[in-house]
């Protein structure tokens, strides 16, 4: 026995000498050139051991230090680059399964299909809504609060956890730190409208059907004469629908970053000049150069282009195992379905009492205060170029000439399920393009790679505007006049994530 004793010991030193050899190796191939730990690597390398337990995010990695597991072992990583680890098995206590009495924001047992072949394979871990549902979190994110029935919220920042997990309306606050994201639960179904009374994502088998001819019918509004632009479903979204049952969506329109030249800050009126070169700046926010973000109180990231707004939706979230996107048409519709059942107080054929439209039911704003811009100051299409940050003065209300744009969540009459903005504000560029030159009128529908040469790609956008209606320019509505390089002030984009 005392041999078999230490034969067993032996064995469990060299798995533990193997776990800190992955360690180390990650942490040295993380350091730059100026020999200083770079953060952005050392997650990466991270989040890509074997056998690692849980994914670590930003706010992990820019601390004092942090702690990982990698199999079963426990190892504090120091923001010098060192290592400390525990030869005694730490391997996390068996999961619980999810009941109706466990608390809101609790870890339970991953349901079997989520599974990766080891836990680095493993994509999500698992937590309860407080009502008996299984909610999948993509690693490196944190459950917020929310239920099902009123949309679950995740962030990207450790401070934003269980922040309203107690909530007893399920409502999440829009105080929060990191990037926001919100739960969709639905089914994939090629045949039936309904699956066990869940939404479904997509409905057509051939991949030229869609959910706004079988579900939507006269629901859905379209421009280019009646003729339905056709769309392939997003390949990723699908196999996310399938595996998981749903996808996220971002909380808020996309938001511009600090670090980009044409951020509005809280310093007052914002200018959008260039000193340099003496123009208006509005054009150098159609780039791919930097990652936009879901928080409250941003300006909306306009003037992009379809095409760039691809491109930098992209750049959000990408860890190998969940990916952002721009938001395709068969996750809005998806969306609208989800409020039409969820939300009944928002109407999505006339989103004018909740979206920002110039026909909106706020008749003043003096219970917003935040970063703001009049547009169409005169009575012809001339943009504001001025953005201010405070109170909105006594007196500027949605007229024909004097349009307000507001910064991202900047009302809680504009949220649904726990999003903000769907209605309103920016058209919001989606995936889909079609071709709208009358000539090819019987077949409208092309990719960007697939469009004969000199033939307009078109881009659709969807939501409607701070420039119309929200009778005329619901939620629904489906908008796809201007190519994809088009640019304007009441364009901008919202991302999905999709976990593999």
């Amino acid at each position: 026995m005392e041999y078999f004793g230490r034969a067993q010991s032996a064995v469990e030193k060299n798995r533990y000498a193997e776990a800190e050899e992955k360690v180390k190796l990650a942490v040295l191939g993380s350091y730059g050139a100026d020999g200083e730990i770079d953060n952005k690597l050392l997650k990466e390398n991270i989040n890509k051991i074997d056998g690692i337990y849980d994914f670590v995010g930003d706010d992990d990695i820019s601390s004092d230090f942090f702690e990982i597991i990698v199999d079963g072992y426990a190892f504090k990583i120091q923001k010098n680059g060192k290592v400390e680890g525990d030869e005694e098995l730490a391997t996390p206590e068996e999961l619980p399964k999810n009941e109706e009495d466990t608390e809101a924001g609790t870890r339970v047992e991953l349901e079997e299909s989520w599974k990766g072949t080891t836990q680095a394979n493993t994509a999500v871990y698992a937590i309860s809504d407080g009502e008996g549902n299984t909610i999948p979190i993509p690693k490196g994110f944190y459950y917020v609060g929310g239920t099902l029935e009123t949309g679950v919220v995740i962030s990207d920042n450790s401070a934003d956890k269980n922040k309203d997990a107690k909530s007893s309306n399920g409502d999440v606050t829009a105080s929060l730190v990191g990037n926001q994201f919100v739960w969709i639960p639905c089914k994939y179904n090629k045949k039936s409208d309904e699956v066990d009374n869940n939404v479904v994502y997509y409905n057509g088998s051939d991949g030229n059907t869609d959910t706004r001819e079988e579900d939507w019918k006269n629901k859905q509004y379209y421009y280019n004469g009646g003729t339905w632009y056709d769309y392939q479903p997003h390949h990723e979204g699908k196999a996310c629908v399938e595996k998981y049952g749903g996808f996220y969506v971002a909380r808020y329109e996309a938001g511009v970053p600090s670090n980009a030249p044409f951020y509005a800050s809280k310093q007052g009126d914002i200018y959008y000049k260039d000193e340099k070169e003496g123009e208006n700046i509005n054009k150098t926010k159609n780039t791919d150069k930097y990652t936009p973000v879901s928080k409250k109180g941003q300006q909306a990231w306009n003037y992009i282009s379809q095409t760039n707004a691809k491109k930098v939706a992209e750049k959000m979230v990408d860890n190998g195992k969940v990916k952002s996107y721009l938001i395709d048409s068969h996750a809005w519709n998806t969306i609208c379905k989800i409020i039409e059942k969820k939300d009944t107080s928002k109407n999505i054929l006339d989103s004018s009492n909740w979206g920002n439209y110039d026909n909106n039911a706020i008749t003043n704003y003096e219970n917003i205060n935040g970063l703001w811009a009049q547009h169409m100051l005169k009575k012809k299409w001339e943009f504001a170029n001025v953005y201010n940050y405070g109170a909105i003065p006594k007196g500027n209300l949605p007229k024909e000439n004097n349009k307000i744009e507001l910064a991202t969540g900047s009302s809680e009459d504009f949220k649904a399920y726990n999003i903000y903005d769907m209605a309103g504000n920016m058209w919001e560029w989606t995936t889909e393009t079609g071709n709208n030159n009358s000539a090819n009128s019987g077949n409208p529908s092309c990719s960007e790679d697939e469009c004969p040469s000199g033939e307009d790609i078109h881009g659709v956008a969807r939501g409607g505007t701070l420039l119309g209606a929200g009778a005329v320019r619901p939620v629904i509505f489906a908008y796809g006049p201007y190519e994809v390089g088009f640019t304007t002030a009441d364009y901008g984009f919202r991302a999905v994530l999709y976990m593999k």
